[in-house]
């Protein structure tokens, strides 16, 4: 434990700069008109789906985050052992809430 607190002191230490939070970074660029509707802050929500188990709950995963009011990124290995229909792709495409409570 003693030596994982002294490589993480010397971590801050010698990024202490940028690390954690780079100060310039919390400054609004200039003329930058902020976001839509007055909101403070934008949320980027994004799924590396790997396999075929994770294919298959695409779907219900997006229904649910859109009865949140979220859109998701859903991004597939082209190389991987599982084939993306066209079907999935212009659903998950798709504008508009789905199943939103209103």
């Amino acid at each position: 434990m003693g030596a994982r607190q002294f490589l993480a002191q010397r971590q801050r230490q010698k990024h202490s700069q940028t690390w954690p939070i780079n100060e310039a970074a919390g400054h609004t660029p200039g003329g930058w008109p902020g976001w839509p509707g007055g909101k403070k802050f934008a949320l980027v929500i994004t799924h590396d789906v790997e396999g075929q188990a994770g294919l298959a709950k695409c779907r219900q995963l997006a229904e649910l985050e859109q009865t949140f009011g979220f859109r998701s990124s859903f991004n597939f290995i082209p190389e991987g052992e599982y084939r993306v229909t066209p079907e999935l792709r212009r659903e998950l495409a798709r504008p508009g809430i789905r199943g939103r409570a209103t």
